[in-house]
């Protein structure tokens, strides 16, 4: 089974925001979600009904899989220094976040 990773309007912004080569190296953690969305070395985060964070250098990218659908989510990167312990509860859960999400294609 394929996953399609999609993300969320924040996520894109992000991404949008960094510079080739760490862009270059979260686009290979995300087209590594879509063959294997839980792959070793992730982590599903406490208190979180589905979400889950993969580290990319400094870097930490909390997702959502939604199974059914066969969507990995792409909720919130950011740098480690600046992700707080507590970003699951403020991103909130459910479909009501997904609403489509946007098609994941790298540059």
């Amino acid at each position: 089974m394929t996953y399609t990773v999609r993300l969320t309007r924040p996520a894109q912004k992000v991404l949008d925001t960094l510079e080739e080569r760490l862009l270059s190296r979260i686009v290979n953690a995300l087209r590594a979600l879509e063959a294997d969305p839980r792959p070793p070395g992730v982590t599903k985060l406490a208190g979180a009904e589905n979400q889950w964070r993969v580290r990319v250098g400094d870097w930490r990218i909390v997702y959502s899989i939604l199974d059914r659908e066969l969507v990995v989510l792409v909720l919130k990167p950011g740098h480690a220094a600046k992700f707080t312990a507590d970003c699951a509860r403020s991103m909130g859960t459910g479909p009501s976040l997904y609403n489509g999400g946007l098609v994941w294609r790298p540059r």
